[in-house]
């Protein structure tokens, strides 16, 4: 799916004393197939901004439309495209209510009107691309799973329902090294199958790898806007963007500052940045004057 972002702003409690302005003047186009990451401190919008994609809330001003359709807009046009829309929000395995994995994956197919057998087939493969077994997982008591498993139950009952816009509200959040792995996986492999992704989170070294672009905000505007050697450069020497870099990129930062000598603005936009283990123990070894490794 397609998105075009114009101008687009947002203010809440629009028309009265409490009004506060949460996005204002954002300008974005994210191709269909594409996998991008909103990133911002707390307060920048990133939030408000999913919110806006998913047809939560209308636009304040500007224009926000995915293929082609303003998202908020009413009628039978605006309504399919946003059941093609399918909307993971930060710690989704809060959501799980029902009283097995199966019948809260199940539950999103037949509230769209597909039949019992269909509805059960989606959650059953939505179950296995998220690494679940549904024979084993589907009939326990969602509470019954780790934290991880509830997370990819979640995300499996949004895949359940097959969209075609995938966004994500911090989806690694809260979760350990192997399960923040997993869901990492899932996503590329998602990302190969075509389907437009917009995850939003402030890890944005989860993604480097993963992401077309990023779409970085402050205070309601983009701050920065690019693939990974666009943005990076602006983010390092940006004081507040530091915490979501990379841990190599955070190591040579602090290496640099501290004279180390291990590369003289090496995260020029010219493509000269340090992104791998690899390149930063070839630098680092290069600064103390030892061999390059092999």
């Amino acid at each position: 799916m397609r998105i075009r972002v114009k101008d687009l702003g947002y203010v809440y409690d629009h028309g009265t004393p409490m009004a506060a302005q949460a996005l204002s003047g954002i300008d974005w186009e994210v191709r269909p197939g594409e996998f991008w990451v909103v990133s911002g401190p707390s307060g920048s919008g990133k939030t408000t901004l999913s919110l806006l994609l998913a047809g939560l809330l209308p636009p304040t001003s500007g224009s926000l439309q995915v293929d082609g359709v303003e998202i908020s807009g009413r009628g039978s046009v605006a309504e399919g495209v946003r059941r093609r829309i399918g909307v993971v929000f930060q710690f989704p395995e809060h959501q799980l209510f029902a009283g097995s994995v199966m019948e809260d994956v199940v539950f999103g197919p037949r509230s769209h009107g597909l039949p019992a057998r269909e509805s059960e087939a989606r959650a059953e493969e939505a179950l296995r691309m998220v690494g679940l077994d549904p024979s084993a997982v589907g009939p326990r008591i969602p509470r019954e799973l780790s934290g991880g498993q509830r997370r990819l139950a979640a995300v499996a009952g949004i895949l359940a329902l097959r969209p075609s816009l995938l966004i994500l509200d911090e989806p690694t959040a809260g979760l350990d090294h192997p399960a923040r792995v997993r869901l990492l996986e899932i996503l590329a492999g998602l990302h190969r199958e075509g389907i437009t992704i917009v995850a939003v989170s402030h890890r944005i070294g989860d993604f480097l790898s993963l992401a077309d672009g990023f779409l970085c905000l402050e205070k309601g505007r983009i701050f920065a806007s690019g693939d990974s050697r666009q943005v990076v450069p602006a983010l390092a020497v940006t004081p507040g963007w530091r915490d979501g870099l990379p841990d190599v990129v955070r190591l040579m930062l602090s290496l640099e500052e501290r004279g180390f000598g291990v590369g003289d603005g090496v995260w020029a936009p010219e493509g000269n940045g340090v992104w791998t283990p690899e390149e930063a123990a070839e630098r680092i070894l290069t600064a103390l004057g030892g061999r390059s490794s092999p």
